[in-house]
């Protein structure tokens, strides 16, 4: 395996574990955001043992290209990564949904976050 590829796993690995910390001390907009960044260099690293090299914080956009590269991605991968992506800014501003991402975040959305995590 590249060391690079490495980066992006360990990296992506630290953000589910900051997650799933975070979602355990009901700091639930901060933990989707750490999902939605888990998600994506999950799908960095692939891109990147495929040769690749993407400058992208959109897991749906990593996910297309594994897809233009010949990789079979599930339809629920897909869906999981149209999930994250909608937490990478509303997360964490308050102009991303109107007012503050606190209220909008609970423990049973999050969980599902990292069920979507988990399915990418």
């Amino acid at each position: 395996m590249r060391e690079e590829v490495r980066w992006w796993l360990n990296t992506a690995c630290g953000d589910l574990d900051s997650a799933v910390a975070l979602l355990d001390i009901g700091q639930f907009a901060t933990a989707a955001f750490h999902c939605q960044q888990a998600a994506g260099k999950f799908l960095k690293a692939l891109v990147v043992a495929q040769g690749g090299h993407l400058r992208t914080h959109s897991c749906l956009d990593l996910a297309l290209n594994l897809q233009e590269r010949g990789l079979e991605i599930d339809e629920a991968v897909i869906s999981g990564c149209r999930t994250l992506d909608r937490q990478y800014i509303q997360s964490r501003y308050p102009n991303g949904l109107g007012g503050d991402p606190t209220k909008y975040y609970d423990r049973e959305f999050v969980e599902e976050l990292v069920e979507c995590v988990q399915t990418v």
